[in-house]
């Protein structure tokens, strides 16, 4: 499902899958700043949690795991907890499904907020069960 938030400057528009930007317009002028997806690359942006790129197997305790490209993050569907006229925020946490690929315990989110004419991205994650190797951050494709 797409969630749009706007203010005098800006509409972005975040999918729920994945919690990428789907598209965020220049109100002003009207024009799309986000990348639509084309032949060079298909998509408009992703989400990186708990992996950035394509990870090896890696074993945690004697079992072996493996990721797909940019971790769990993108693949997952993210409840909105939060949204207002300028802001959005999605977080998902870990279950069964995310254990059998990522061994440790967690919350994620992805806040979306609108200052003026600056897209705001807070990412936060946090460990339920001590330490918890991680990177996170997104990959937006932008029109120059």
């Amino acid at each position: 499902m797409l969630h749009s938030i706007e203010n005098d400057f800006l509409k972005l528009t975040v999918n729920d899958e994945g919690a990428s930007m789907h598209s965020l317009v220049y109100k002003p002028s009207g024009e799309e700043r986000l990348w639509q997806g084309g032949e060079a690359w298909g998509s408009r942006d992703v989400v990186i949690f708990p992996i950035i790129g394509h990870a090896a197997p890696f074993e945690v305790c004697g079992k072996t795991y493996e990721l797909k490209s940019h971790g769990l993050a993108r693949y997952a569907v993210l409840a909105v907890e939060k949204k207002t006229e300028d802001e959005v925020v999605l977080g998902f946490s870990s279950d069964e499904r995310t254990r059998e690929l990522y061994p440790f315990d967690f919350d994620f989110s992805i806040a979306y907020k609108l200052d003026k004419n600056t897209v705001k991205i807070t990412y936060s994650v946090r460990s339920k069960g001590g330490v918890m190797p991680f990177y996170v951050g997104g990959h937006p494709g932008m029109y120059a």
